[in-house]
């Protein structure tokens, strides 16, 4: 599952994508304006503009289950998009994000329109912050509206979950592993389908007795069974199971290609294989302590980014001996 943003050619306000939660949202709204009938290159607008987009909202936000928070985010995002009111946008791209803090949209903007008339109450709605009571509804929400802009699903991955540890309250830690059992059971479910959980720990985590042994519900779905190496299971222990050249390669591949999603073509159109070779050959035998395959995805993503930030100027490849050398 790759997260897809639209190209720029259709939908132009998307060119900047360095924030992939507003691209998230500001594809939405351009899909939902665009089945309004209200085009972003258009010179005017329909008299209408503002109650063809609440009609709009009205079907496509119509789902048991969406958490009301979020659909007057939504709501109040599309309208404050239709008027151009760039303060309410920021405040809702925030939100989304995660902020920790109240914020408050005008109540009008989740009003239906009174017809051709622009009646403003002043007041306000406040929507409070995604919290630990809201998290797993708004996850869900998250992975509706990925697909709603047409996108199949969503990578996420997590590291260092170690830091569990470092909770002070027992009853705090209790609650973090009970939260990573409901995700091995709610993994292909209906309720969070579509997501695909990756969780990087330390081997301490499964084998120290006051960690993930303790609680019991999480460690019987994640305890290895048999002495084989199962790479479809809850568990891949990284110790066991080291890379080789060809596995090397097919991964500097996947990250010029995820690199290519968010970026173009155009970005990558120089990585050849000789390219990808030559740096596999050169992390393989790198005597860092640093892991492999992590070296090899700092220093692919280095060389890719460099090429970006001096696009144009000389030789693409130039910048290969000095990034592995590092």
């Amino acid at each position: 599952m790759k997260l897809r943003f639209p190209h720029s050619e259709q939908f132009p306000e998307l060119e900047d994508r360095s924030d992939p939660m507003v691209t998230l949202v500001e594809t939405w709204v351009s899909v939902v304006k665009n089945s309004a009938g209200i085009r972003a290159q258009a010179l005017r607008r329909p008299v209408d503009a503002a109650s063809r987009i609440y009609q709009e909202l009205q079907k496509r936000l119509f789902k048991p289950g969406l958490p009301s928070n979020f659909k007057e985010a939504l709501i109040a995002l599309a309208m404050a998009d239709l008027k151009s009111d760039i303060d309410t946008k920021n405040l809702l791209y925030g939100w989304f994000k995660g902020e920790d803090r109240k914020i408050q949209v005008p109540e009008d903007y989740l009003r239906q329109p009174d017809g051709l008339r622009n009646v403003v109450s002043g007041k306000s709605r406040v929507l409070r912050p995604i919290g630990r009571g809201t998290a797993r509804s708004a996850l869900g929400a998250l992975l509706w509206l990925i697909k709603q802009v047409g996108c199949s699903g969503l990578v996420l991955c997590i590291d260092e979950i170690e830091e569990l540890a470092k909770l002070r309250l027992q009853n705090r830690r209790d609650q973090a592993l009970q939260a990573l059992r409901e995700h091995v059971d709610n993994a292909g479910g209906d309720d969070f389908g579509g997501l695909c959980l990756y969780l990087a720990a330390t081997p301490e985590m499964f084998e120290n007795p006051a960690y993930f042994p303790r609680y019991e519900a999480l460690q019987t779905r994640i305890q290895q069974v048999g002495k084989g190496i199962n790479w479809r299971g809850p568990v891949v222990d990284l110790e066991k199971t080291p890379l080789e050249e060809t596995e090397m390669k097919g991964i500097a591949k996947k990250i010029v290609d995820a690199y290519q999603i968010a970026y173009g073509e155009a970005a990558t159109e120089w990585v050849t294989d000789s390219v990808i070779g030559s740096l596999v050959l050169e992390v393989l035998e790198n005597r860092e302590r640093t892991g492999k395959p992590r070296l090899l995805a700092r220093k692919m993503v280095e060389m890719l980014h460099e090429k970006r930030s001096f696009e144009g100027e000389g030789d693409p490849n130039s910048g290969q001996e000095i990034l592995v050398d590092a």
